[in-house]
């Protein structure tokens, strides 16, 4: 082997030998036992019965793109043990190529998953235990064909399990033997606090010798690495041995506060530790940034994300209308947690310099006291196009980057302590005149009048050219990637994403003239390529990111499968882990195509609904 790096929830060495991966909580064992169907061995899994999303590895080697396959294997188990079995990108777990569940039978049945390749040569078949019932499963003889009737060389190794045990490779079979167990003051806990913590873990192998074995517990916000900690053992670890690894790391509360969260990973050679850390990004020794899928991790702090919709009318030219409670409290109870709510500068602040409105500011101060009461949260969001008036930010000797930011700190002062406020959007769409450079020196001026006003709330900081997700590494390319720093670190990168050939979001076509003869997969193609261009991004630099405005026409008359489009589009933002406002609500849109506001009393949804309550926030 070339390296031998070892990480929960990553098979960088999938392809290389057969890996088992757990994971905290995961079943109680992983091993291969003589109990066959055929030859030597099977692998048994015993589930603890508590959805606890341990996972087992099988890499596929030799995958062709664009391809077809089958894969099969045999299984079998105790009564209502279940198992789902996901086709996922060798480097980057979260993308799932085919995700489907398996109930065992008592007896030996022959099951088998279909995927299509991609753009992936290097693919592994996962086995996770998200079992609700205690047991055990048994898998073997796995084999893979195309479909296309050419003959497969995809390499499976010891797809029956032959060699396994006897095998000299590190961590042919290897897992932690007991749950992480995170601890405060002497006492356990199960989520994330301030202060000096402890992380302990038993780590038993099953293989041959295994070298000193170095735990790395990475402290994270989004996809950026804090700082890590290591602890290691002193000594080989010989075949069915077990040791103890612990650490202790300090957390603020300002980092609890901002969504941090903790990474555990198991590294067998202490050379590799030094570049998990380059900058704070996570990297490994290939160069390749991770992050998202780390979040995976059972039992600290899961993959979250929240979803919403644009409740819009305050913005709108004429006069404010703010939507009303009702509308508020029918989001909230569907399962909406952040509602995103345009604003126009010029009302919320006649005069530059000036007080701010205070009907303004009353119905702005309901809007977020009514999303608190029903369990939501609010986003501020100035809809001003980087603009007041006529005059761009900082680019006039009247509207100054001074002028904004007094405006964002008498919003801070508002706003700073309200549980009812998610965060700020201090700017929708930059764009005409601000330009990368410009904009960059006005949202960094922005952050740090907002943070000097003692305001720790997320900041969601928008790109130029609308903040076009589709455009997003071009347009922003002057600044040379992320361009914020933050002290506290708590910033989240919000971009626009429409489907329409113009990017424009009017919808001026039908779906049958946006297809031109190719069919709806490639308008679904088109939108997952533009939202690619800004998670990309997210991914490549270690940020967060949000997509703010997304949406499709749902009227009675529209095309249904512009549906099968946005459901797409939300698999894909689900894999991310972003958060997400559909593109809008409010009571005041009318017949407006995209609108999902509920109809006749709010008795009858939107069309869209059907595909936004699919994906709902994760917590």
């Amino acid at each position: 082997m070339n390296k031998k790096i070892w990480a929960f929830l990553l098979a960088i060495l999938i392809g290389m030998s057969t890996i088992i991966i757990p994971q905290v909580g995961m079943a109680q064992e992983v091993s291969v036992t003589n109990d066959p169907h055929t030859g030597a061995g099977v692998l048994q899994i015993q589930t603890e019965g508590k959805e606890s999303w341990g996972v087992y590895g099988l890499g596929l080697r030799n995958i062709k793109k664009n391809v077809e396959y089958k894969l099969s294997y045999w299984v079998k188990g105790d009564s209502n043990v279940s198992a789902a079995v996901r086709v996922v990108v060798n480097s980057n777990w979260s993308i799932v190529l085919k995700n489907t569940t398996i109930t065992a039978t008592e007896e030996w049945t022959q099951q088998s998953i279909t995927f299509n390749s991609g753009n992936n040569t290097n693919l592994t078949f996962a086995i996770m235990d998200n079992s609700v019932t205690a047991g055990y499963l048994y898998f073997d003889d796995f084999s893979i064909e195309r479909l296309d009737g050419i003959a497969s060389s995809v390499g499976i190794s010891d797809p029956g399990f032959e060699n396994t045990m006897s095998s000299g490779s590190y961590g042919s079979v290897l897992y932690f033997e007991n749950k992480v167990v995170l601890e405060k003051n002497g006492k356990t806990i199960n989520k994330l606090e301030a202060g000096d913590l402890k992380i302990s873990l038993d780590f038993r192998n099953l293989a041959g010798i295994f070298p000193a074995a170095n735990m790395v517990v990475a402290l994270f916000r989004g996809n950026r690495c804090l700082r890590t900690v290591v602890g290691k053992t002193e000594t080989e670890i010989e075949k069915n041995q077990t040791v103890p690894l612990s650490v202790h790391i300090q957390v603020e509360e300002s980092e609890v506060k901002s969504g941090a969260y903790l990474n555990v990973m198991l590294w067998d050679s202490e050379e590799e530790i030094s570049p998990l850390c380059k900058g704070k990004t996570i990297i490994n020794s290939s160069g390749i940034q991770h992050g998202l899928f780390f979040k995976d991790y059972i039992g600290l702090e899961p993959v979250s994300y929240h979803r919403g919709v644009n409740l819009a009318g305050a913005e709108f030219g004429g006069m404010s209308l703010y939507n009303q409670e009702s509308d508020f409290k029918y989001f909230a109870e569907k399962g909406f947690d952040i509602l995103r709510v345009p604003v126009k500068w010029e009302r919320m602040q006649p005069t530059l310099f000036g007080e701010l409105d205070a009907n303004e500011i009353k119905n702005l101060k309901n809007n977020a006291d009514w999303a608190q009461k029903y369990g939501a949260q609010i986003i501020v969001d100035v809809h001003n196009y980087s603009k007041y008036g006529n005059q761009y930010i900082g680019m006039s000797d009247t509207v100054t980057m001074e002028a904004y930011n007094d405006l964002w700190r008498r919003l801070s002062d508002v706003f700073k302590e309200h549980q009812g406020v998610y965060g700020y959007d201090i700017m929708n769409e930059p764009s005409g005149s601000m330009k990368a450079d410009t904009w960059k020196k006005v949202s960094q001026s922005c952050v740090d009048a907002i943070r000097a006003n003692n305001d720790n709330k997320l900041i969601l900081v928008e790109g130029v050219g609308y903040s076009s997700a589709g455009g997003w590494a071009n347009n922003n390319q002057a600044v040379h990637g992320p361009w914020i720093n933050d002290p506290i670190d708590n910033i989240m990168y919000s971009a626009h994403c429409y489907f329409d050939s113009d990017n424009s979001g009017t919808y001026k076509k039908t779906l049958e003239e946006e297809m031109n003869g190719k069919g709806v997969q490639s308008v679904i193609n088109r939108a997952l390529g533009r939202l690619t261009n800004f998670t990309d991004w997210c991914q490549k630099y270690g940020v967060r990111g949000h997509l703010g405005e997304f949406g499709i026409p749902g009227r009675a008359e529209d095309d249904d499968r512009w549906l099968e489009v946005l459901e797409a589009f939300l698999q894909k933002c689900d894999e991310t882990g972003m958060d997400t406002t559909y593109w809008a609500a409010g009571r005041y849109w009318g017949d407006y195509a995209l609108s999902c506001q509920p109809t006749d009393n709010y008795t009858k949804d939107a069309k869209q609904m059907q595909v936004l309550l699919r994906h709902m926030p994760k917590k």
